[in-house]
């Protein structure tokens, strides 16, 4: 086998691949399938909201899971299938946070759930990676995950 020759081109291409936009995806059961970048998202309309983690206070941007969701299409599922279903986060590092739909609902739960990318009116930092799950309204931090990297909606079946 002979060697492989690379042109300035192709270089350029592999660099543009490499350096791609970062974008969160999210899929599942009846949803339209969509990676996201802060620009798509922020044309949902970003919302601020003031939230606690261990190293202080802080005040954070982005978009409510619930808007994101019903834009792909939770609003045409059969009646009160969101009502039996999970969201499921992962993060870069595999860790997982899981959500009820209906938690996530403003007419029906509790959670305020923002798919963060802005911090005290800065992007996040390094380590945190571009975007964030950031739930103030539960009372330890565990589901307010870091390097967000997709949400997949499942539906739930009776057994």
């Amino acid at each position: 086998m002979g060697e492989r020759v690379y042109t300035a081109p192709m270089l350029w291409t592999l660099l543009l691949s490499l350096a791609a936009t970062p974008s969160v995806r999210l899929e599942g059961a009846g949803l339209t399938a969509a990676s996201f970048t802060v620009e798509q998202l922020k044309a949902l309309g970003p919302v601020t909201v003031d939230w606690k983690d261990k190293s202080g206070a802080h005040r954070m941007t982005g978009v409510p899971v619930e808007r994101l969701l019903r834009k792909q299409g939770l609003s045409e599922l059969p009646r009160h299938a969101e009502l039996r279903a999970v969201l499921i986060a992962t993060a870069e590092d595999g860790f997982v946070a899981v959500f009820s739909v209906g938690e996530l609902l403003a007419e029906v739960g509790p959670s305020t759930v923002l798919l963060a990318w802005e911090q005290d009116g800065k992007p996040l930092a390094a380590p945190h990676g571009v975007f964030r799950l950031v739930v103030p309204t539960d009372k330890k931090g565990a589901r307010s995950l870091y390097q967000l990297r997709s949400l997949e909606l499942r539906a739930l079946t009776p057994r």
